[in-house]
């Protein structure tokens, strides 16, 4: 299956967008705008939606937990946070992170983003968030490496992405 033009990817991102627009009532041009970098003053907030998605899976120190997940990876800048959201108004109601990675392809190392924890308020989801925050970082990243660890992002991720050929070592 070939891998979908720039041009074929911004149209199924423009398709998104203007349903999204329409189920969160608001105008198309802001849920573009809407999802962007996180800044330090977002991190509350990421915090407070890892909470509300994770609910009662959530048995750890989170706050511990995200603060070496994201602030402490190796090829960060200073100040720079690997996560991008996705805001309403003042409300954070979706995030994505992601890590900067090297795929080593038959010898030759190849820069890519991993990008994970892909998150939507629970009285959010269902209305194309996922797919839209998945479909911006295909258009921003031109290697991109999305891994299903759930039943439900492993839909998403069948949908959004072309399989890879399964590794086996012996």
């Amino acid at each position: 299956m070939a891998s979908p033009t720039p041009a074929e990817r911004r149209r199924s991102t423009d398709k998104v967008v203007a349903y999204l627009a329409a189920a969160l009532s608001m105008p198309a041009e802001r849920v573009g705008e809407s999802f962007r970098v996180a800044t330090p003053g977002d991190i509350t907030k990421i915090l407070e939606l890892r909470r509300e998605t994770l609910g009662n899976d959530l048995t750890w120190d989170d706050e511990k937990y995200w603060h070496w997940k994201y602030l402490e990876q190796p090829e960060i800048g200073d100040g720079e946070i690997p996560c991008w959201v996705f805001e309403k108004g003042e409300e954070i109601i979706g995030g994505m992170g992601f890590e900067r990675v090297q795929l080593n392809v038959k010898g030759k190392i190849h820069p890519a983003v991993w990008n994970y924890d892909v998150m939507v308020r629970p009285d959010y989801e269902g209305r194309g968030l996922g797919v839209l925050m998945n479909l911006v970082f295909q258009e921003r990243f031109p290697l991109l490496v999305g891994l299903g660890t759930n039943e439900r992002s492993t839909r998403m991720v069948e949908r959004l992405f072309t399989r890879l050929p399964s590794l086996r070592c012996w």
